[in-house]
Parts: C-alpha cells; structure tokens; sequence
C-alpha cells in the first residue's frame, strides 16, 4: 500500500471518530424527574390524642444525565430554611457522581405546638442543568376526634346541559336539588357546560354569580373525613370554579363564600350514544342538610 493510501485511510477513520464523538456529545438526554410517595403533595396531620407525629416522604428523582445536585428546603410562613446538600436527613453523604437515580427517605417529626401549615420542597438538577422540583404541603388539625358530616346524598347527579328536558344539568349543593337550565344561575354551584358546538363536556363550573369553589384532595378518606379534615384540606389547597373530574376524585367544595363545607366524590362519568343523556353521578356529605 502506497503513502497517499495509508493517509487517505487515516483520514477516512479520523473523520469517523469526529463524526462519532459529535453525535454522541449532542445526544439529549431525558430531562431529570422527581416525585414522592403515592404522588400525595397533601398532609393533614392529626393531633387528637397526641402531641406529636411523623410523616415519612419517599422522594425518588431520575437523571439520565446524572445527578448533579439535590436539596430540600422547609418553608414555615415567611421563614425558610435549607437542609444540608449532604450528610443530613438521609442524604448521601457521598454525593451523586455517576448516579442516575436517587431515593431520599426523609423522615420529620411534628409537634403539636409548631406552627402550620408548612411545606417542603425538594429539589434536583441534572448535569446538563435540567431541574425539577415537588413541593409537599403539611397541615394541622387538633381538638376532639372531629366533627361528623352527618348528611349525605348518596343519589346526586349532574346531567349533559343539552339533555331532554327533566333531566337536570346543574345541582344545588346548598338545597340537595337539581337545577333545570333555565334555573337561577346562583343556585347552581355545579353546572355543566356542554352545548351544542362543544358536544358532551364531562365536567363542571359553578353558575354565574355563584361563589362556590373546590379543592381537589384525593387523600381524603370518603368515609370518615371530618369537618376539621375538609376544612383543613381546603385551606390548604387551590380552589377552583371550573372541574374535569376522573371516577373517584373527592373534592371539598366551600359553599357560596360561607363557612359551609361538602365532601364530594364522583362514583361514575357516563358517555352516552347521541342522546344527551351523559352524566356525572357522586355523592357528597355535610355538616347538616
């Protein structure tokens, strides 16, 4: 093989490995995740017959491009303070080099005395500077062992607006009625807003001029949420007048800007063949009828 070959072949395998290390320098790789435990950003601690409690968060973050920092901060009204990056808490202590995965098991304790509600903020940032963050809100409730929501409807529904008439498409949450179309739009805290251009929208906003708003808390217990709990977890959330519900999310809805609370759970959503006749069936409790 003559020189002019050999440095023609040099060449061709130089370029190669350029063309080879680029491609693989400019790969983008999936951005860093995080998430905690059962996805629940929501605590209402009890203090009912104690005077402290613990709450453990499995916080689990991803990084392809591996880890380059991770951090918490708790946040107590205006103060906030910032856990060590290592050593504490459950943290590596090692650092992160070459990993792409990480479980924190943070474990905190709470008193009854502190002050709520409080919330913590983890954090992580990938080397190609990607970073993603969860935040988790802790509440309080304390005195007896609550308040019982003693009513319940067990048979409400919210019927397609563009249904035959006598079936209702908005619901009264206040009088435990159905409210026609033609009703008043104030008594209407759940209303559905389907028409005829938009087809079967499965879901609700409150009427014009009423006040109602919900909060969605899928860590409420159906069954055995208190007043305290519905309130606390109202609180603590963000509201909202307009909802897309799936079958088994549980909102508190605080009704008309008063201090009267309902727990609703949605049992079914209901899709119907060109008839109008889609519906959202849930029950809901309260304080009293």
């Amino acid at each position: 093989m003559n020189m002019k070959k050999v440095k023609f072949f040099a060449l061709m395998f130089l370029a190669g490995a350029t063309l080879f290390t680029s491609c693989k320098k400019d790969e983008t790789l999936p951005a860093a995740t995080i998430s905690v435990s059962n996805n629940t950003t929501t605590y209402t601690l009890k203090f009912v017959t104690v005077t402290d409690t613990s709450v453990l968060f499995n916080v689990t973050v991803t990084a392809e491009a591996e880890i380059e920092s991770y951090s918490m901060k708790k946040t107590i009204g205006s103060t906030e303070v910032s856990y060590p990056a290592t050593g504490d808490k459950g943290i590596a202590a090692t650092g992160y080099t070459g990993l792409t995965s990480y479980t924190y098991h943070f474990d905190e304790n709470f008193l009854k005395t502190e002050t709520f509600p409080q919330t913590f903020k983890f954090s992580v940032t990938d080397k190609d500077g990607n970073t993603a963050n969860v935040t988790v809100t802790v509440s309080k409730i304390t005195g007896s062992s609550g308040t019982t929501l003693a009513y319940e409807n067990t048979s409400a529904i919210l019927y397609n607006l563009m249904a035959p008439t006598g079936y209702l498409g908005a619901w009264d949450l206040v009088n435990n009625v159905g409210v026609a179309s033609s009703g008043s739009e104030t008594s209407k805290d759940m209303a559905n807003k389907s028409t005829s251009g938009t087809g079967w929208i499965p879901g609700w906003s409150t009427g014009t001029g009423n006040t109602t708003a919900f909060v969605k808390d899928n860590s409420l217990t159906y069954a055995t949420a208190t007043l305290e709990d519905i309130t606390a977890a109202y609180t603590s959330g963000s509201s909202s007048i307009t909802i897309t519900p799936t079958v088994g999310d549980i909102y508190v809805a605080k009704l008309r800007g008063a201090s009267n609370y309902a727990l609703i759970k949605v049992t079914a959503i209901n899709t119907t063949a060109s008839d109008n006749l889609d519906n959202i069936t849930f029950t809901y409790k309260k304080l009293a009828q």
